[in-house]
């Protein structure tokens, strides 16, 4: 467990404009909880393309809420001393009810919380997993959980239930103009004056934030640290030198968004997918895929 005071928010994010519209509402309802007299917003469950900003997003809500983040990493809940695991969840929720008002990240969820046979771990998983579920289901203090995870398909069918999560949001990898709005958030924080031209935003496709920000960094490393021998040539030659990791694990993605065609929402704005039925068949024709 880990207690930070991160200084990044909502606004240093690019794209992802329907989530971020999401949270602003909710921080109203979760700061001001006990003047309007509802219960507080349980919390969201990130599913998406790795390198696509769950962890950045998970840090910015604390950030924008001005509130502490406190970051559990669930593979270090598990100890080999009989009913050790347990207690450690219990000692983490413990300390994270004394943290708040907080948000609570939840990291790689299916780390710690993926189907297991109890056979091979005397049960240990079930009895990790009934302890979360009725915390996310049960407390009553402001904490804010942020659950993120790259495989949904993991974790039991319990994680999903309404009533655990406000929400399931789905990040895809960023379309043209989220590209161009992360480029230059990324060029803006480490301080490079050079405007986002049509080819980095064309040439960058497929491409996740992170993937576009080791490009940025790249393209300093290759100027000797000198930012103001960064143009966009630079940054256009590192781009072309990059394969993302979309082009290896296209399958694995589709998946994912077949998944979150019908389980999540998406968290960026983008055209409605038509759904038919022809003999029988589900079809879906969407421009997001």
């Amino acid at each position: 467990m880990r207690i930070e005071y991160p200084e990044t928010t909502l606004e240093d994010i690019g794209g992802y404009q329907v989530l971020k519209d999401w949270l602003k509402v909710r921080k109203q309802v979760f700061l001001k909880r006990g003047a309007l007299g509802i219960a507080h917003p349980k919390g969201i469950l990130l599913l998406g393309v790795p390198g696509c900003g769950k962890s950045f997003i998970s840090q910015a809500v604390a950030g924008s809420w001005e509130i502490p983040l406190v970051r559990m990493d669930p593979s270090c809940l598990y100890s080999s001393p009989l009913g050790a695991s347990e207690q450690n969840l219990r000692r983490a929720l413990n300390l994270v009810e004394s943290a708040s008002p907080c948000v609570l990240w939840i990291d790689e969820l299916e780390k710690g919380f993926a189907v297991t046979d109890p056979r091979t771990d005397g049960g240990v998983g079930y009895r990790l997993l009934g302890t979360l579920l009725s915390f996310l289901q049960e407390r009553s203090s402001p904490v804010f959980i942020v659950g993120t995870t790259n495989d949904i398909r993991m974790l039991p069918k319990e994680f999903l239930r309404k009533g655990r999560w406000d929400e399931i949001f789905f990040l895809d990898l960023p379309e043209e103009e989220e590209r161009r709005s992360i480029l230059e958030k990324i060029l803006a924080r480490h301080g490079i004056d050079v405007p986002v031209t049509q080819p980095m935003v064309g040439f960058s496709e497929n491409f996740s934030g992170a993937e576009l920000e080791q490009a940025v960094l790249d393209a300093i490393f290759q100027s000797g640290g000198r930012r103001e021998n960064v143009g966009d040539w630079e940054i256009f030659r590192a781009l072309r030198k990059t394969i993302p990791l979309s082009y290896a694990f296209s399958d694995e993605i589709e998946a994912l968004r077949s998944w979150a065609r019908f389980h999540a929402r998406l968290a960026s704005k983008s055209p409605e997918s038509s759904i038919t039925s022809e003999n029988g068949s589900l079809h879906i024709k969407s421009n997001t895929v």
